[in-house]
């Protein structure tokens, strides 16, 4: 539920309208909260059901607010990365440059910067924003506890 009753009210009809089959597009909308300056960003959209089984929407749900990131496990099995080299790329991940990312890793500067030239190696980027790019974008799920 959105703090506005207006934007509730058309996250609704956005959901009826999918269910429905209405053709078109999956539709965006964004819903204010009273915790958060930035609003989450919503896309629904109808999802194919089985003949004779009950119509299905699908909500998209992004909040600016919480940073998203893959687990070790899936960057290494995405990129092929050591256990050091996602350890690296998910600290850089979280906005740590890569003196700060070393020290919370325990590995001095140098083992660093080997690590990241492998990790370029590895994912095809030549930049430390290009790797944050691919590594925020990697699928992952929202922990719904926190």
């Amino acid at each position: 539920r959105a703090s506005r009753p207006a934007e509730t009210q058309d996250l609704h009809r956005l959901i009826r309208q999918a269910i429905d089959g209405a053709e078109g597009p999956p539709r965006a909308i964004s819903l204010s909260r009273e915790t958060a300056i930035r609003p989450l960003s919503v896309v629904v959209a109808p999802l194919a059901a089985k003949a004779g089984s009950q119509p299905v929407a699908v909500l998209l749900i992004a909040d600016p607010d919480r940073l998203s990131l893959p687990t070790l496990e899936t960057v290494m099995r995405l990129f092929d990365l050591t256990e050091a080299e996602g350890r690296l790329a998910l600290a850089l991940a979280q906005g740590n440059r890569i003196e700060d990312a070393a020290e919370q890793l325990g590995i001095t500067i140098s083992s660093a910067r080997t690590y990241l030239k492998r990790v370029f190696s590895k994912t095809g980027a030549d930049r430390q924003a290009e790797l944050v790019r691919l590594i925020v974008g990697a699928p992952s799920l929202l922990d719904l506890g926190s």
